[in-house]
């Protein structure tokens, strides 16, 4: 026997009480007969979605003005600011690197190479001025904000995603950090691009994604809570996918590697240690700190706090929708 519907059941059930009318319409070129009822709900259900559009559209306006504030701010005067130190090493030895010494011997270089390749190849093809330079964070901390937006839609509503944007751009650390030339910006995008990966489950992207981030600066290994947080559960990946994920981080870490391991190789003994080493050192060590400071630095951490409390209320945005929101990506 044919099951029965729940549509035809529905029919069945408003012709019995008499409160459907039967309506003609044209389906494929067809005349049937619908309950006129199917008809309004329809029509209930457009004007729903028109009323929720111009709904978005207007918060969509609303807050379209505080990204575009915060990126003329970014892009007005990027040599506003003295170069500091560490930028004045990075504008340095990225020259090298195009020209004649790729391998940087006898420099005690302290990050990957990636946004040194990158600032080399950008001073070759945009220029070697600060204001030109500093550009380069700028690009990036815009391919940031978009991939923050599609980051945070892919975890909820349109009109979230942009509340999220605005939230990002009016971070005071974000618009003073986008025209430097630090790792950060880079390392930011990489992250957010790894983030957005592991929402939508793409594994070969993520592991590559993540390489790329500890390729720009060893501290990518302290965001890996993050990357947990924002996977989707229950993860129901094929057998494949650590695969998958492993020759993605290979193929984006592999060459930082090598270049590394090859430097070290044509160094004099005595010289400059590996990158990794290098950067606990210029640190002057690492080690966990006594139970006893905790407290008094978290204290301490209160007031650079205020400056980043956009930028934390972003983060918090983000997690709320990960709590409340239960997307469904696809696997790839």
């Amino acid at each position: 026997m044919a099951q029965v519907t729940p549509f035809v059941r529905q029919i069945k059930h408003r012709i019995s009480c008499k409160q459907a009318q039967i309506a003609p319409v044209c389906i494929g070129g067809k005349a049937q007969s619908v309950p006129a009822c199917s008809i309004a709900q329809v029509e209930t259900a457009k004007q729903f979605a028109r009323t929720s559009g111009n709904k978005g559209r207007a918060q969509r306006w609303a807050t379209l003005p505080l990204p575009l504030v915060a990126w003329g701010l970014m892009l007005a005067a990027p040599d506003a600011h003295p170069i500091r130190e560490d930028e004045a090493l990075y504008a340095a030895w990225a020259p090298g690197l195009a020209r004649h010494a790729f391998w940087l011997v006898g420099v005690p270089v302290d990050k990957p190479p990636l946004f040194l390749w990158l600032l080399a190849a950008w001073q070759q093809t945009v220029g070697s001025s600060v204001a030109a330079m500093r550009r380069l964070n700028v690009a990036l901390s815009l391919l940031s904000a978009t991939l923050l937006y599609a980051l945070a839609r892919r975890l909820t509503d349109r009109p979230s995603a942009w509340l999220t944007l605005a939230v990002y751009a009016a971070s005071p650390f974000a618009i003073l950090f986008a025209p430097t030339l630090y790792t950060d910006p880079l390392l930011t995008t990489t992250l957010l691009a790894a983030c957005l990966a592991a929402v939508q489950r793409r594994w070969g992207w993520l592991g590559f994604c993540l390489g790329l981030a500890l390729a720009t600066k060893q501290q990518a290994l302290l965001l890996l809570p993050l990357l947990a947080c924002v996977t989707p559960r229950p993860l129901a990946r094929p057998p494949w996918a650590a695969w998958r994920g492993l020759l993605g981080l290979i193929l984006a870490l592999g060459p930082a590697l090598v270049w590394d391991a090859h430097r070290l190789a044509l160094t004099p003994p005595g010289g400059p240690p590996t990158v990794w080493v290098q950067s606990a050192v210029s640190y002057g060590g690492l080690s966990l700190a006594p139970l006893s400071a905790w407290l008094p630095r978290l204290v301490a951490w209160l007031t650079p706090a205020q400056v980043l409390a956009p930028g934390w209320a972003s983060a918090g945005l983000l997690l709320l929708c990960l709590l409340y929101t239960s997307p469904s990506p696809r696997d790839s």
